[in-house]
């Protein structure tokens, strides 16, 4: 967030992309994400249901569930997600 250049439209998210090398920001809506296995201890975004664009870090896998931490303040709550209504975030680093 701190590196964003761009302010997401309405209800979508903002990613960092390479194009040419070059690295771009684009707004874009969670539902247009292609859902990649959450791997635990990594951040994760909802792409369908009541907290969609929400992101926060799977903290583990319970049959085809996985439990999800999310932080607001100071406070953690946690929720349990299909696999396909997860997408994993990967911090590029440049």
């Amino acid at each position: 967030m701190h590196r964003r250049t761009l302010t997401p439209k309405d209800g979508e998210i903002v990613l960092s992309v390479y194009k040419r090398l070059r690295s771009t920001q684009i707004s874009v809506h969670p539902r247009f994400l292609v859902p990649w296995e959450p791997v635990e201890n990594d951040e994760a975004v909802v792409i369908k249901g009541p907290l969609l664009g929400s992101t926060g870090v799977v903290k583990s896998k319970v049959g085809s569930k996985r439990v999800v931490a999310f932080r607001v303040d100071n406070n953690t709550a946690d929720y349990s997600f299909e696999e396909d209504e997860l997408a994993s975030l990967e911090d590029i680093k440049e």
